[in-house]
């Protein structure tokens, strides 16, 4: 399914709040930009716009990356990570988000609307479930960032442990 295929208020269903800035980037109202939400707030933005999969990488991605940081910089002699390192690699994660997130959240939301689409439901309850489907969750948004910095202390807790600091 293209998003072309999708009504209207399909798409706003599945959106839920601002539903105008993606109607208007996938309707071709709009020039396709870089999502500057996406960009500045990447690990919240993407368990906010329910990308679940999308956010387990991207911390799991930032926390493997910063062991081998860890590891590689204390094996030549370094006591900590350079910070122009850390900002290269933050830059790098925020850029990705804010270039691919609206990539990302469509193929999201073409899913979501196919597969409530395929439950043949009549045209209110329809858009109830896409609505239900769809939309924002901050208290996501939230979980994972506590699960992350919990993860992130555990881990150089360890490492600590394991390289004798």
């Amino acid at each position: 399914m293209n998003v072309e295929e999708a009504s209207e208020a399909e798409l706003r269903a599945v959106f839920g709040p601002r539903a105008d800035y993606y109607v208007a980037q996938w309707q071709g109202t709009a020039r396709r930009a870089s999502n500057w939400a996406a960009f500045w707030f990447s690990g919240a933005w993407l368990p906010f716009r329910r990308l679940y999969s999308a956010a387990l990488i991207f911390y799991a991605a930032i926390a493997v990356e910063s062991v081998l940081e860890e590891v590689v910089f204390r094996s030549i002699g370094y006591r900590e990570v350079p910070t122009a390192v850390n900002r290269a690699v933050s830059l790098a994660c925020a850029i990705a988000c804010g270039v691919w997130g609206n990539r990302w959240y469509l193929a999201r939301v073409r899913r979501v609307i196919s597969e409530t689409r395929a439950l043949a439901l009549p045209p209110e309850e329809h858009l109830k479930e896409l609505s239900r489907r769809g939309g924002t969750r901050m208290w996501h948004a939230v979980a994972f960032l506590f699960m992350f910095v919990i993860v992130a202390v555990a881990t150089f807790i360890m490492l600590a442990v394991i390289q004798g600091d």
